[in-house]
C-alpha cells in the first residue's frame, strides 16, 4: 500500500541541496572547462594491462560514467570535488588514476615507497570503509606492486605505527588516528602528493570538520617554500604540487566552506543524478498504525522464514533493515530472531570486532545461507548507511522512516548499486 508521500519524496530528493546541504556553486559547462568521456573499456583510458588484470579479478570489465568522466580528469593532478550517486563505484574511480600515477612517478624517477612516509592518502570516516577502501586498494596495489596500508582508530594503535615502520606507498585512515600517528611521530606527510577525502557528508556528520581543516592545512602547504620538497620536484622525484579529491553523494555546507578556504581552485564534476536515488530502485511505502502496526507490517512484508531453523531466510529475500536508534534496532533484532529469522546486530554500541564479525556473517549469508553462523537479515542503524559497499542485496527496509532526505539517498544506496536493480521498503506510520 502507498502512502500519500510516495508521490512527492522524489521531488524532495532533488531538492536536497536547498534542505539539507548548501549547493556546489558549480558554473555552466564550457567547451574548455567540461570532460567528455564516451570510452567503452579501460583500455581506452589509458589504464596499464595489470590494473585491467586487477580490475577483472574485482569483476569490473568496463567503466562506467563515473569512471569514464572522473579517471582522465584525476590523472592530470588536478585538484577536484566530485559529486555522484552512492553506489557508482567511487573507490575505484579515485583509486586507479591516484595508484596508477604512483606507479608512473616510480618508474620514470625513482620515487619509492618509504616508511612511514605514505605518498597518497585516503581519509575515510569510518573504521568499515577504512577495511573495504584497502581490500580494494590491496587487489590494485598487488598488480602494480605499491604498497597499501590502513589505519582507524578502534584498535590499538601500537600495532598500526609499527605496521608503518614498513615501506608504504597509499595509506587508508580516517581522520583522528591519522593525526594521532602524526602527533605520535609514527608518521610524516611530507611525501604526500594526493590526498582524498571520501564520503565527505559523513565525514562532516561524524564531527571530523575540524581534523580535516588540520590535515588539509598541512597537505596544502607551499610545497617551493620546503626545501627538501623543492628538490624532490626540481629532481622530478615528486610533483610541485598535491593533488585534492573530494567524493560524496552530498557536499554540505560545512565542506563548501573547507572547499573555499583551502581548496580554491578545484574544478567540481557533478556526475549521474547527484541528490537523487538511482533510476533502477523501486520505492515502496507502507502505511502502518502506529508502533504495533509496523511490527506486524515488517513481519507481512518479510514474510516467514524460510528453510531450517538455521537458514531463517525471509520470503523477500536477503534484507538490510534500517532504524533510527540503537534502542530500536535491539528491539527489532529480538523480536525478528524469536519470529525465526537469521539476523545480525550492527551498530554503534557493539564493539568494533563484534560489529565486523557480524556485518561478515552477513556477507557470508549470501554465499552459504545453510551456515548456522551466517546471517539473512542485518539490522543496522544509520551507521552501515555510509561506506558498507559489498552487501549485494535487492532489498533494504526502512523500519524508522530516515530523518533526512540524505540518510535516505545513503539508505537506498545498500541496493540498486552499478546499474543492478533493488526496492526501497518504508514502513510510514500515521
Amino acid at each position: 500500500m502507498r502512502s500519500p508521500a510516495a508521490a512527492c519524496l522524489p521531488h524532495s530528493i532533488l531538492l536536497l541541496s536547498a534542505s539539507f546541504a548548501r549547493p556546489l556553486r558549480v558554473a555552466p559547462p564550457s567547451p574548455r572547462a567540461s570532460v567528455r568521456c564516451s570510452a567503452a573499456s579501460f583500455a581506452e583510458l589509458g589504464l596499464r594491462a595489470e590494473t585491467i588484470d586487477a580490475l577483472d579479478r574485482l569483476g569490473v570489465v568496463a567503466p562506467n560514467e563515473l569512471q569514464a568522466r572522473a579517471m582522465p580528469a584525476l590523472a592530470g593532478r588536478g585538484d577536484l570535488i566530485v559529486g555522484a550517486q552512492t553506489g557508482s563505484g567511487k573507490t575505484l574511480t579515485y583509486l586507479v588514476p591516484i595508484m596508477q600515477t604512483l606507479k608512473a612517478d616510480e618508474e620514470a624517477a625513482g620515487a619509492r615507497a618509504k616508511p612511514k612516509r605514505p605518498r597518497a592518502l585516503v581519509l575515510v570516516p569510518t573504521r568499515e570503509l577504512a577495511v573495504q577502501v584497502h581490500e580494494v586498494g590491496r587487489t590494485l596495489g598487488q598488480s602494480l606492486r605499491l604498497s597499501v596500508k590502513a589505519v582507524s582508530g578502534g584498535t590499538p594503535v601500537a600495532p598500526q605505527a609499527r605496521m608503518l615502520s614498513l615501506p608504504v606507498d597509499v595509506l587508508v585512515a580516517t581522520p583522528g588516528r591519522l593525526l594521532q600517528l602524526v602527533d605520535k611521530g609514527s608518521l610524516f606527510l611530507g611525501d604526500v602528493r594526493h590526498v582524498i577525502v571520501d564520503e565527505v557528508d559523513t565525514m562532516f556528520e561524524a564531527g571530523f570538520g575540524d581534523e580535516l581543516d588540520k590535515l588539509l592545512a598541512i597537505t596544502t602547504r607551499n610545497l617551493a617554500a620546503d626545501p627538501r620538497a623543492a628538490a624532490a620536484a626540481a629532481a622530478g622525484r615528486a610533483a610541485a604540487r598535491v593533488q585534492h579529491v573530494a567524493v560524496g553523494a552530498t557536499h554540505p555546507a560545512a565542506a563548501v566552506a573547507l572547499y573555499e578556504r583551502r581548496l580554491s581552485g578545484a574544478k567540481q564534476m557533478m556526475v549521474g543524478g547527484v541528490h537523487t536515488v538511482p533510476a533502477q530502485l523501486e520505492q515502496r511505502f507502507v502505511t502502518c498504525k502506529g508502533p504495533d502496526g509496523k511490527v506486524a507490517a515488517l513481519r507481512e512484508l518479510l514474510g516467514p522464514p524460510l528453510g531450517p531453523p538455521e537458514e531463517g531466510r525471509p520470503t523477500l529475500g536477503r534484507v538490510v533493515l534500517f532504524c533510527n536508534s540503537q534502542d530500536s534496532a535491539r528491539f527489532v533484532d529480538r523480536h525478528l530472531e524469536e519470529e525465526g529469522y537469521a539476523t545480525a546486530n550492527y551498530h554503534g554500541a557493539i564493539p568494533a570486532k563484534a560489529r565486523a564479525d557480524n556485518f561478515e556473517r552477513f556477507v557470508a549469508g549470501g554465499a552459504s545461507p545453510l551456515d548456522a553462523e551466517r546471517a539473512s537479515v542485518l539490522v543496522t542503524t544509520d551507521l552501515a548507511a555510509r561506506g558498507l559497499d559489498n552487501l549485494q542485496v535487492e532489498h533494504v527496509v526502512q523500519f524508522d522512516f530516515p530523518k533526512s532526505a540524505a540518510d535516505y539517498l545513503h539508505r537506498c544506496g545498500r541496493t540498486a548499486r552499478a546499474g543492478s536493480r533493488g526496492a526501497s521498503h518504508s514502513l510510514v506510520t500515521k
